[in-house]
């Protein structure tokens, strides 16, 4: 069963926006350099500017991945890019319950980044197009074929899974029409 994670990501006690962070992680990388600082520093640096870039990456090309793993005393949790946490990686690309990464309301379909298992004779990175509302998906493919999958894809409302109804119901009590 995977959740929702309303919560922006979280490192000790502050909360920061991904670009903020990432533009922070290539300014230390920066001044790492500039400063003649050892290796460590630079390689975290690095690192955080990578974990970061491939986070605003899929924002901005609305791709649903796996972000984090999370590893807590009952095992590893892993978190979507759009905040849904689930126990594992097959449950993440199988799961309802993906944002939308701009308006952050339950999505109709989704891209999803899926592992090269999904498919061992694809060559490119596979993607998959799925649709929350009638749970149709496309095949495995390139990204610009999964985007013209979800952008032709049409399906009943009437067949709306829960997750879907209890949305918009919500958005209909609030007046909210997004």
């Amino acid at each position: 069963m995977c959740s929702v994670q309303s919560e922006p990501f979280r490192y000790s006690d502050d909360y920061r926006d991904a670009r903020e962070e990432y533009a922070r992680a290539r300014s230390d990388m920066a001044e790492a350099k500039r400063s003649g600082a050892g290796f460590g520093p630079r390689w975290n640096a690095f690192k955080r500017s990578t974990f970061y870039w491939r986070l605003v990456s899929a924002f901005d090309e609305g791709i649903h991945q796996v972000a984090l793993e999370l590893h807590t005393r009952d095992g590893v949790l892993v978190q979507c890019t759009c905040g849904l946490l689930c126990p594992d990686r097959a449950e993440l690309e199988h799961s309802d319950g993906h944002l939308d990464m701009t308006s952050w309301q339950v999505a109709d379909v989704v891209i999803l980044r899926v592992s090269k298992a999904a498919d061992e004779r694809f060559d490119a990175e596979p993607f998959v197009a799925r649709c929350q509302r009638c749970g149709q998906r496309s095949p495995v493919h390139e990204l610009g074929a999964a985007k013209y999958w979800r952008d032709s894809h049409r399906c009943e409302p009437a067949t709306a899974p829960a997750i879907h109804q209890a949305a918009e119901a919500d958005a209909t009590t609030t007046g909210d029409r997004s």
